[in-house]
């Protein structure tokens, strides 16, 4: 003897309606969160990018203190100043009581979106009064 199964081949034959909303709400969301995702990896990307230019930044100033001779920029300057059309760069030297050492603090800063953002760099240079230094000014480096 043979049982039927009371089922309807009708229901075999593709989803349900509420089939079809669950899956997409889970594509919308699986859309939403990699949306999210590449948009935080450019973001990170960009502020890497910028990091990376205000560190060579950075150095380019502190090697043009050491060449200039920290003694003679800060009787002379210039103590701030532009790097190009993003970046800014400001010093601030201080002369120890011990022998012709000086505290150099530099600060690059740039404009990142709709805020400022700055990097800080700080050393001690020596500069006795007898250092040989450029004959140039800072603007001739």
């Amino acid at each position: 003897m043979r049982r039927h199964v009371g089922y309807s081949r009708a229901r075999d034959q593709g989803f349900t309606i509420v089939e079809c909303l669950l899956a997409g709400v889970i594509l919308a969301l699986f859309s939403a969160t990699i949306v999210t995702a590449v948009s935080q990896a450019g973001a990170a990307a960009r502020r890497g990018e910028e990091l990376r230019l205000a560190a060579g930044w950075l150095q380019e100033v502190m090697t043009r203190i050491d060449m200039v001779g920290p003694a003679r920029l800060l009787r002379e300057g210039p103590l701030r100043g532009e790097l190009d059309t993003r970046f800014t760069w400001s010093a601030t030297i201080k002369e120890e009581s011990i022998g012709s050492l000086y505290d150099v603090q530099v600060t690059i800063h740039w404009l990142s979106g709709k805020r400022t953002s700055s990097v800080v760099g700080y050393t001690q240079f020596q500069d006795p009064p007898e250092a040989q230094h450029t004959a140039g000014s800072w603007y001739d480096l």
